[in-house]
């Protein structure tokens, strides 16, 4: 009798063993986030940015006396720009690109020391390469970069001659919004070069024709890109 009690106890056990059915453990989706429009070469863009200024300096040469100095100027601490441009994508981390649009750094005191100040709105026109880290399709909704731009800018008014510089760099990073918006923030140094016109009313008698001016302010941006396009 006891031997056949215990030949039911490990068939029991033995059938419980064998139908015992493991749970399904679902795998974890990845996704992937296409942060390029692989439709189109190339990408348009709004851009806007915040400049604090890290300080002026001022070159003045005077051609026909061989002696030139150098000084630093006053230090306007904000100014800002807005932009449009166009990048066309070279590979999957190149891009090469144009940027226009307004840039606000030019201030100038109207009716002397501690009086209003004035803006005078300046034209850029640079070339704007990128180099994007890592590839276009990721697991996660961002990408990291770093830039360069270079190019002309325009004056308009009376205190400045025509034709300036413009020369910058740093890095950003491109996120991806609600699956179609793409967007860049970006933090970097501008170098702006104007060429002042010189001062007529001094005690010195210098011919206009032969003093080199330029001033050279330097910057921070804080920018942002939408690429609408």
């Amino acid at each position: 009798m006891l031997l056949v009690l215990l030949a039911l106890g490990f068939s029991t056990v033995e059938a419980q063993q064998r139908y015992i059915i493991p749970k399904y453990k679902k795998k974890k989706e990845v996704k992937e986030y296409s942060l390029v429009n692989e439709k189109r070469p190339f990408e348009v863009y709004l851009g806007g940015t915040v400049n604090f200024s890290l300080g002026v300096q001022n070159h003045i040469k005077f051609n026909d006396h061989g002696y030139s100095t150098k000084y630093n100027g006053d230090v306007d601490l904000m100014g800002g720009s807005v932009s449009l441009g166009a990048a066309y994508k070279l590979g999957k981390h190149f891009s090469v690109g144009a940027e226009t649009g307004v840039l606000f750094h030019n201030p100038d005191k109207v009716g002397g020391k501690g009086k209003e100040k004035k803006i005078y709105p300046t034209l850029p026109f640079s070339g704007v390469f990128r180099y994007y880290y890592g590839e276009p399709k990721v697991t996660h909704p961002y990408r990291f970069y770093n830039y360069v731009q270079v190019g002309p800018q325009f004056f308009f008014d009376d205190k400045s001659r025509t034709v300036g510089m413009l020369a910058g760099a740093g890095g950003g990073m491109r996120l991806l919004i609600a699956n179609t918006l793409r967007v860049e923030m970006q933090v970097g140094y501008q170098m702006n070069m104007r060429r002042p016109e010189p001062y007529s009313g001094g005690a010195y008698d210098v011919p206009l024709g032969g003093v080199n001016f330029k001033e050279f302010a330097h910057i921070v941006q804080f920018g942002m890109n939408i690429y609408f396009f």
